[in-house]
């Protein structure tokens, strides 16, 4: 693990990344000799940190910046795709650090990670890897987020009981001893090789009045499904 990782300089490229005029062209990266390429697009760009010594991690880190405003309180997202390239491909990618700005006009109450597979090569399914993210000596940061939860296949990772700002910028990962992201890739040794998406998508707070209709709607089922039993039993 890297002591050294994005700090002042990953934050003055993200702003390099929001003032640039005009969309960015998709990209392609080939991550050295990890046997993986990586390929993204518009608000987001990737830097190549190497590959472990015993050749079992690629180590990357990431700038995403996300300007599209929520659409019915559904959050922007920005997809990255990994594609394996060569049948002795690393089993594990790491993220290192990442650089986060939030230029959606709304404050955050969290924010989603998420593994879809492209291709159904052979071997187990891609995943995030909850022990080497979040169990190891040093977890994973997630400031200001205080919350995490996986989901049963490990293939969505969301984190909350925080907020961010509008205009702010968070940096999951960043800083000595502030932990990985680290995904199992499950490259394959033959057949049709491995690839899968990696989407991030920022979550907004249900507002009031959502709340307020949500239990209103759980209060009318309580009560016709009370009434119904009622009937039941008077006949």
């Amino acid at each position: 693990m890297n002591t050294l990782r994005f700090g002042s300089l990953a934050v003055a490229g993200l702003f390099s990344l929001a003032l640039s005029a005009g969309p960015a062209e998709a990209a392609s990266q080939l991550l050295g000799d990890s046997g993986w390429r990586v390929h993204f697009g518009s608000g987001l760009n990737i830097r190549f940190d190497g590959v472990t010594n015993d050749r079992a991690e690629v180590k990357i880190e990431k700038i995403a910046q996300f300007t599209d405003p929520f659409d019915r309180g559904v959050g922007p997202t920005l997809e990255v795709t990994f594609e394996q390239v060569s049948f002795d491909a690393v089993p594990f990618i790491s993220v290192e650090a990442e650089s986060v700005l939030n230029q959606t006009g709304s404050n955050w109450a969290g924010f989603n990670f998420s593994l879809t597979e492209a291709t159904n090569g052979a071997g187990t399914n891609v995943k995030f890897d909850e022990t080497k993210t979040f169990g190891d000596d040093d977890p994973f940061k997630i400031d200001p987020f205080t919350t995490f939860d996986f989901n049963s296949e490990l293939t969505n990772l969301e984190v909350g009981g925080g907020s961010l700002a509008n205009g702010d910028v968070w940096l999951p990962g960043s800083g000595n001893g502030a932990g990985e992201l680290v995904i199992f890739a499950a490259p394959v040794s033959s057949g049709t090789k491995r690839a899968f998406f990696f989407k991030e998508q920022p979550i907004i707070p249900l507002p009031a009045a959502a709340w307020t209709g949500l239990v209103s709607l759980v209060g009318l089922g309580v009560v016709s499904y009370g009434k119904r039993v009622r009937r039941l039993i008077s006949e």
